[in-house]
């Protein structure tokens, strides 16, 4: 079976899955939450849960306190099971996963000024009904101190998937594809995406907040992804 096939019937499987309310996401037994008990315990955590991005193009680090560029934050390795489980939030609709990942989540991260979600360009997310990042971004604001403000930034331009391409072609594909309206002077923003492969559409994301007056960026993500 191809991987692209394969894919699929992931999601149609998940998408199935995510109309028994009630039942565990991978493996339907009875549950109050998106996972039953042992299959949350069954996920594998991502170690270090923190590393930086690097805004010069150079491999992710541990963080510093010499350290550039923007610190990120994962709870997930996306491997077996936590990919199934990121593939049937992203595409299964299951928002379960997103308030259990930001009840999980939240207490590791520092205090913040303002949440902005990974943005999708308005034909994609007409395709989509909605934004998986948003959906993250609002489970999560629940758990942070002080509920931060929730703010939209907006991709200006439709690129090509990130999927298949190398660190240097992600970074090409998103450079400068992001913006942020809002006024940031002076806040500490976090941005919330799905999952962390290279960084690079955080690091675009990022490079917008800046612009906006961002002090400081930190970014957080459902799963960490090897390139």
């Amino acid at each position: 079976m191809s991987m692209s096939s394969s894919l699929h019937l992931t999601i149609c499987s998940f998408i199935g899955r995510s109309w028994l309310s009630g039942s565990c996401l991978l493996c339907v037994a009875a549950s109050r939450g998106a996972l039953c008990e042992a299959c949350l315990a069954d996920l594998p955590e991502q170690v270090p849960a923190e590393e930086v991005l690097g805004a010069n193009g150079e491999a992710p680090r541990l963080p510093g306190p010499d350290a550039a560029g923007v610190s990120a934050y994962t709870l997930w390795r996306y491997a077996e099971p936590a990919d199934r489980v990121v593939l049937g939030f992203k595409y299964g609709g299951h928002a379960g996963v997103a308030r259990l990942w930001a009840a999980r989540m939240a207490p590791r991260l520092p205090a913040v000024d303002a949440v902005i979600p990974m943005p999708m360009h308005r034909l994609r997310l007409a395709e989509r009904g909605e934004n998986p990042a948003e959906v993250m971004a609002k489970s999560l604001t629940a758990h942070l101190p002080g509920r931060p403000p929730l703010i939209r930034g907006c991709k200006t331009r439709m690129t090509a998937r990130q999927q298949g391409l190398d660190r240097e072609g992600r970074l090409a594909n998103v450079a400068d594809a992001y913006r942020v309206d809002a006024g940031l002077s002076g806040m500490h923003v976090l941005l919330v995406d799905d999952v962390l492969t290279t960084g690079a559409s955080l690091l675009a994301l990022a490079a917008a907040a800046r612009a906006a007056g961002a002090a400081k960026v930190t970014a957080v993500a459902m799963a960490r992804a090897t390139a």
